[in-house]
């Protein structure tokens, strides 16, 4: 399972990229986001990392975190 999550300003559309090239949209809520996947399989070897992006309505997208 891979899991991230953080605080965000505003309501900005947030994806996250894992390491094995999977792509998503995290919920945001309250000032926070949050992204869970459930891989079909034990992923071998250390945790993926994984890419988060935030885009405002109106702004580019920047990485906001990577872990």
């Amino acid at each position: 399972m891979t899991t991230v999550f953080g605080v965000v300003q505003g309501t900005p559309k947030v994806t996250v990229q894992t390491a094995d090239g999977h792509v998503g949209v995290a919920t945001v809520k309250d000032g926070f986001y949050a992204y869970r996947r459930v891989e079909q399989s034990p992923w071998p070897g250390p945790i993926p990392g994984a890419v988060v992006r935030f885009r405002n309505p109106g702004q580019g997208e920047y990485v906001a975190a990577h872990r």
